[in-house]
């Protein structure tokens, strides 16, 4: 079994790993700005115990590219 394992790892690595290097960066830079965005909406449902009003979701959901936007300068900085 470990030997299987192994193998597609390796075949893995030899497919993607020079695409992977290439693009490091971004696939950093999404990553971190998905759990900015996971962050942010559970901030909001923190604040409410899990039960966000109406008209503060609508607020959280317009204002999620501005923060998206403010932390992708900061990261690319």
């Amino acid at each position: 079994m470990r030997r299987i394992v192994v193998n597609v790892f390796h075949r893995m690595v030899t497919a993607y790993g020079q695409v992977l290097q290439r693009h490091r960066a971004v696939l950093v830079m999404v990553t971190q700005l998905v759990l900015i965005a996971l962050a942010n909406f559970a901030s909001f449902a923190l604040r409410f115990d899990g039960d966000i009003p109406p008209l503060h979701e609508q607020l959280m959901w317009q204002g999620l590219p501005f923060v998206l936007v403010i932390y992708g300068l900061g990261l690319m900085a």
